[in-house]
């Protein structure tokens, strides 16, 4: 669903967001509903991977078993590399339909969507035809936005190979992401259709 800031659910939106950066980044705890921030768990993939299944959108794909996941209805599978339920996380949703031309999408639709929702936070915009990942080549869009003083980086990509579309989407602190990265690859690499 696209978020309307005259929506109340935009603020509330945003403040979640801001509450998982603040949480991720160690910030004071004032952003946090109760309780202390939790300090963020470094883990790294060891290489060996498990199948985790989607089967409420009929897909399975691969993550290291260190990393936590969950589905939720119209978001998709998250796999978070860090603490469940906080950036950083990929998210692997598959759609009912087939979109003809993801980059244009791309283009036309969700970075406009992505403008419109962040407004001044929205700190850069890159726009990729091609980008080589997961032994594939998918176009994405690469979106840099504020939360507060700290700079998140999201990669959006989108895979209309087959009868429906697979969205991706990396999302992490700029600058840490190298983890976020490898669980991207990883998802998209061992994604397969039920």
């Amino acid at each position: 669903a696209v978020l309307d800031r005259a929506d109340g659910g935009y603020g509330d939106a945003l403040l979640a967001e801001a509450q998982q950066v603040a949480a991720l980044a160690g910030f004071s705890p004032s952003l946090t509903a109760g309780g202390a921030v939790q300090a963020p768990v470094d883990t790294e993939p060891d290489g060996d991977l498990v199948e985790i299944a989607c089967r409420e959108q009929g897909f399975t794909t691969m993550a290291d078993p260190a990393y936590s996941w969950d589905y939720q209805e119209g978001t998709g599978l998250s796999i978070y590399t860090q603490n469940a339920g906080k950036i950083p996380y990929v998210i692997v949703f598959r759609s009912e339909d087939l979109l003809g031309e993801p980059y244009e999408y791309i283009q036309e639709q969700y970075t406009p969507h992505m403008r419109n929702k962040y407004g001044e936070a929205l700190a850069d915009v890159e726009e990729i035809e091609r980008y080589e990942i997961g032994g594939k080549q998918l176009p994405a869009g690469l979106y840099s936005y504020y939360v507060g003083d700290t700079l998140v980086d999201m990669l959006r990509l989108m895979d209309s190979s087959g009868s429906r579309t697979v969205s991706y989407t990396a999302k992490f602190i700029h600058g840490e992401g190298d983890a976020t990265m490898a669980a991207l690859d990883a998802a998209i690499r061992g994604f397969k259709a039920e």
